[in-house]
């Protein structure tokens, strides 16, 4: 079986981009890197007060973050963190079984969901990678779908997710699973697919 995972919310059990902030901010204020800890705090008011969307202030933080030395270090505090947040009964049902390919599909940066996903035996990962972030391309709604369906040749048996983000990916898969979706998300993705195409999975 070809088997596909989102991250946030679904198979971790918090949103990870919010969390890499956090734990950056404290990294920057800890190694005493002011003028970073200033261009942080101005992407992050600029997005509350609406001057800056979503993808842009996900741009911005990104690129800040490659353009930091000892970025090691973060990547291994990411890893451990948010580990503790892995759904691992959901997980595996399905992993490290010979007849499953089990595929990590998530809208967040590669330098944490990469090494998140191969700890957690999943290959291949698609995630937003560095060069994305030049070319103002996201992994996310039509982007992934795209990956995922080009990787598997439209063969997804079965696509775990928990937000209508995802229908793209949800319409090629035979089978989507959603994961304590709100009631927002399974509105909208059963009015777009045939009820006996979706199973939930409470925690």
């Amino acid at each position: 079986m070809n088997i596909v995972f989102d991250l946030d919310g679904t198979l971790c059990r918090v949103n990870t981009y919010k969390h890499f902030v956090i734990i950056f901010f404290i990294f920057l204020v800890v190694t005493f890197q002011f003028s970073k800890i200033y261009k942080l705090i101005t992407i992050l008011i600029r997005r509350i007060q609406k001057k800056e969307n979503r993808w842009s202030m996900k741009c911005k933080v990104g690129l800040l973050y490659y353009d930091l030395r000892c970025v090691g270090i973060i990547d291994k505090l990411l890893l451990f963190w948010f580990k503790k947040f892995i759904r691992k009964s959901l997980l595996a049902q399905y992993v490290n079984k010979s007849i499953n390919t089990v595929a990590l599909a998530t809208a967040a940066f590669s330098f944490y969901a990469n090494p998140l996903g191969e700890s957690l035996g999943l290959i291949p990962i698609f995630a937003t990678e560095k060069g994305d972030l030049a070319n103002d391309v996201e992994c996310l709604s039509e982007v992934k779908a795209s990956r995922v369906r080009n990787y598997f040749r439209d063969e997804v048996d079965l696509f775990f997710t928990d937000h209508y983000d995802d229908l793209p990916t949800i319409r090629i898969a035979k089978k989507t699973v959603l994961v304590n979706p709100s009631s927002l998300s399974k509105d909208r993705i059963l009015a777009s697919l045939e009820e006996e195409r979706i199973e939930f999975y409470n925690y």
